[in-house]
């Protein structure tokens, strides 16, 4: 954070900069092999990641965004993360190994579908494809990407692989108590739109059904793979203990009086960083809820 820091305030990066994790290679490397490739290598990288700035499938943050997270009251945040995908081969296709002269060809960007999760400025866990999908519909309104269904069946029926754009996506967060009990309540709404529709209606009605009896169930299907992706993304940040769905920030904003008072019954809350309570015989508790 003191560097991130230390390079917006100097103005020497501009705030809407966008961050992104190199994973199994230092962003030295990744630096390296792009001006090696095509002197505008990265700044395609930058372009990708600006381009899918409103994908369900990439977590975006600009350098502001992850810092004004990261210093909130939840001090947490998420980045995308990219891999370079390395392979080498000699000039006659066999491995440098052979004692061939060779060169090396690699693939910047192996995947953009997986978000790492930072609390208080370092990395404590990292959400899989699956996991980012559900975190950016329960987080962003999105007008991209695309969500699929693999080997669908519906009465005996394998559709195969069903593929649907999302034209778009909204979501509401409240916050409220049942009873004393605290509720971080997320409500997601998608717009879907069929890429096989055709093929859909053909196959079923060669099954004798009727159109409409195919379009509820996939419907469902898509409804319950949303909402799998949303609650496993919010269960791997209870896992890690990092409140990236801003959880705090929300009781702390509409209900901050009893907010504070669930804090001091806690006592002493765990520390990501260290990995263990401050004090050893507090036992952790969950602050809330998710209801889908």
């Amino acid at each position: 954070l003191p560097h991130l820091e230390f390079l917006l305030s100097s103005a020497y990066i501009s705030p809407g900069t966008y961050l992104i994790h190199t994973s199994g290679s230092s962003a030295k490397e990744l630096l390296k092999f792009a001006s090696s490739q095509n002197p505008s290598t990265a700044e395609i990288l930058s372009s990708v990641v600006e381009f899918n700035d409103k994908t369900a499938r990439i977590t975006t943050r600009t350098l502001l965004e992850f810092l004004s997270e990261s210093h909130s009251l939840s001090s947490s945040s998420t980045i995308p993360s990219v891999k370079i995908n390395a392979q080498e081969k000699s000039n006659n296709g066999d491995s440098q190994n052979s004692g061939g002269d060779g060169d090396t060809k690699q693939s910047i960007v192996n995947s953009l579908n997986t978000s790492i999760l930072y609390g208080q400025g370092m990395v404590v866990g990292k959400l899989d494809d699956m996991q980012t999908l559900g975190f950016n519909l329960a987080t962003n309104e999105l007008n991209k990407g695309l969500i699929a269904l693999d080997d669908l069946t519906i009465e005996g029926v394998n559709l195969g692989r069903i593929e649907c754009w999302i034209y778009s996506s909204k979501n509401k967060i409240k916050s409220y108590f049942d009873n004393g009990v605290p509720i971080f309540n997320i409500n997601v709404q998608v717009t879907l739109q069929f890429q096989d529709q055709h093929k859909i209606i053909r196959m079923w009605q060669n099954n004798g059904k009727r159109e409409e009896k195919i379009i509820e169930p996939i419907i469902k299907a898509f409804e319950e793979k949303i909402k799998l992706s949303v609650t496993s993304a919010y269960e791997k940040a209870k896992q890690v203990n990092v409140d990236v769905f801003s959880v705090k920030t929300e009781f702390s904003r509409f209900h901050n009086k009893r907010y504070k008072e669930i804090e001091k019954n806690l006592g002493k809350m765990y520390d990501p960083i260290i990995g263990e309570y401050d004090d050893p015989s507090n036992q952790r508790q969950d602050l809330v809820t998710l209801n889908l």
